[in-house]
């Protein structure tokens, strides 16, 4: 039975173009990029080149620096701006990914405020202009949310975070909005976004954040006189470039392939009674949230695996028993919120994909509702 992966807001499947190039970049680019010799100086050189694919986000390619991946980006961030304020207050949501999340819940010393969303996991902006005062050092919102699909008004909550104080740190996690969100952050005043490769068919390992100068943050962690110092570590050549490879094949049509998936399974969810979806109508095109009543989303998420279909009940990084604190936060009834599964496209699904994923749904909640 052919494999239908719907699991792509968890992670993606390598494209062919960027493993090959990793490949040859394993070969040829092995260098250690901090060397001053001139294979090391080829490589830092490449590396450099290369970053310029940031610049399509409006973003300056000697502002970004390499980390182990999205949540490590996220983590750096909130620490590097404590260590710089030493107290304050912290806003976020109460629907952000678990790196912003724990991080937050970690901090000794600071008032964490977490704004009020709607049942969409929009966020409240009186409610943001209500928790900004005097002592706000930071505000996190991720731009897409990773289970509702939830794309938050960035430039706004933005603009409302620096008309409140101009040195208030505004970051924003675009890990799920990269590749299926254009965005031009030039335009936007925000000092640090966090990026991952592995959700954009790039190698596992390996993420990005950017850092305004404007700010000046210091690193957290200490060793090392290159680039990347801010996190400081070898560079793993073949992953970073890697990942810059998969930033520059990213596609409008990608975009467009994803919207036509989603819309095609919403309508096909029509023949579906009993369900709510849990996405707002402008949310990302790769993301879909659904509620199945009176079946258990564990349970359905099993059987479609049984069946080679793959889809999830939420983020991969904090799947656990019960309601996710995202669906939670969102306040669902719980005849939706036990119910939860998650779609998420990508550029290799088909509508011959959804069609036999729709066929096997409708045979688990046959079965599930027939003995509830």
């Amino acid at each position: 039975m052919k494999e239908i992966y719907l699991d792509n807001a968890a992670t993606t499947k390598a494209r062919k173009e960027v493993v090959n190039y990793m490949v040859d970049c394993m070969e040829h680019s092995y260098a250690n990029a901090d060397s001053i010799h001139n294979l090391g100086l080829s490589v830092a050189k490449k590396i450099n080149e290369n970053k310029k694919v940031f610049e399509k986000l409006g973003l300056p390619k000697d502002s970004i620096y390499f980390t182990a991946g999205g949540g490590e980006a996220n983590n750096i961030l909130i620490k590097a701006v404590c260590n710089k304020f030493k107290k304050g207050r912290i806003i976020s949501t109460p629907i952000e990914h678990p790196s912003i999340i724990k991080t937050l819940e970690s901090l000794k010393g600071f008032d964490v405020c977490y704004l009020k969303v709607d049942e969409y996991g929009r966020v409240d902006e009186n409610s943001l202009k209500e928790l900004l005062n005097e002592d706000t050092i930071l505000v996190t919102i991720a731009y897409v949310n990773s289970e509702l699909g939830t794309i938050q008004d960035i430039p706004k909550l933005c603009r409302i975070t620096k008309e409140k104080n101009k040195d208030i740190v505004f970051h924003t996690d675009f890990v799920q909005g990269l590749g299926h969100v254009k965005v031009d952050f030039s335009k936007i005043p925000v000092d640090a976004v966090s990026f991952s490769s592995h959700k954009i068919y790039g190698p596992k390992g390996v993420g990005a954040i950017y850092i305004s100068k404007k700010i000046k943050l210091q690193p957290v962690v200490y060793g090392s006189n290159s680039e990347n110092a801010f996190v400081p570590r070898t560079l793993a050549n073949e992953q970073v470039l890697g990942f810059l490879k998969a930033i520059s094949l990213l596609d409008d049509l990608d975009i467009e392939h994803l919207r036509e998936i989603k819309e095609y399974t919403l309508e096909r969810l029509k023949e579906i009674p009993n369900i709510r979806i849990n996405s707002p109508e402008f949310s990302s095109p790769g993301l879909l949230n659904v509620s199945f009543i009176g079946a258990r989303g564990e349970i359905i998420m099993n059987y479609l695996s049984s069946m080679n279909i793959y889809v999830s009940t939420g983020s991969a990084c904090s799947v656990k028993k019960g309601p996710s604190s995202v669906i939670k936060a969102i306040g669902l009834e719980d005849k939706y919120s036990s119910g939860v599964i998650r779609l998420s496209f990508g550029r290799y699904n088909t509508k011959e994909d959804i069609d036999e994923f729709i066929t096997q749904l409708n045979i688990v909640l046959g079965m599930i509702r027939s003995v509830a």
